[in-house]
């Protein structure tokens, strides 16, 4: 089965990305493994990440689903999320972090926008 991202770019559907999200959200390995195999049934190919995202967050329990959801609302802040970057930056200065913010990095193909860089002794 192949999913489509936000880029546009075709993937085949890899179980351990999902497995990864959900766990990310404190969800324990069986469960992560359980929330899986009850959407399979309703993956198909071609079905876009965002759809995934969708089935995903609707079979997790409420607490788990609103973290799975906070990268989201963070990015739907759009523009108004710039103040949220310069407030965690703000943050990390006071912890004695040197801080970048809107940074353009290059990555091994592709470069990347980061939001919030943050530099002690040296290392990023």
């Amino acid at each position: 089965m192949r999913v489509v991202k936000r880029s546009g770019e075709v993937e085949e559907f890899d179980p351990a990305k999902a497995i990864n999200a959900i766990l990310r959200v404190g969800t324990p390995p069986e469960e992560a493994k359980a929330i899986l195999e009850s959407v399979k049934p309703y993956l198909y190919d071609g079905m876009t990440t965002e759809e995934l995202y969708r089935r995903i967050r609707s079979a997790l329990p409420a607490p788990k689903a609103q973290r799975y959801s906070l990268k989201k609302a963070i990015m739907l802040l759009g523009p108004e999320g710039h103040a949220f970057e310069s407030l965690m930056g703000r943050i990390f200065e006071q912890m004695g972090y040197e801080v970048l913010v809107r940074q353009i990095l290059k990555g091994k193909c592709v470069s990347h926008e980061v939001d919030v860089v943050i530099v002690k002794n040296g290392r990023k």
